[in-house]
């Protein structure tokens, strides 16, 4: 079965990170931050 990871301890560190800067400085990053998806292909998926 192929699976995709949204990686959410990355948008969760992510999402900290702009939280203290809107916190500590009053610095708001309207664009936010890309955290790439992993795409993971298993053998169960590919044709044989």
């Amino acid at each position: 079965m192929t699976t995709l990871s949204l990686r959410p301890e990355a948008v969760a560190e992510a999402g900290v990170e702009h939280l203290v800067a809107v916190l500590e400085h009053g610095r708001r990053e309207p664009a936010g931050t890309l955290v790439p998806t992993r795409l993971d292909v298993r053998a169960s998926s590919l044709r044989r």
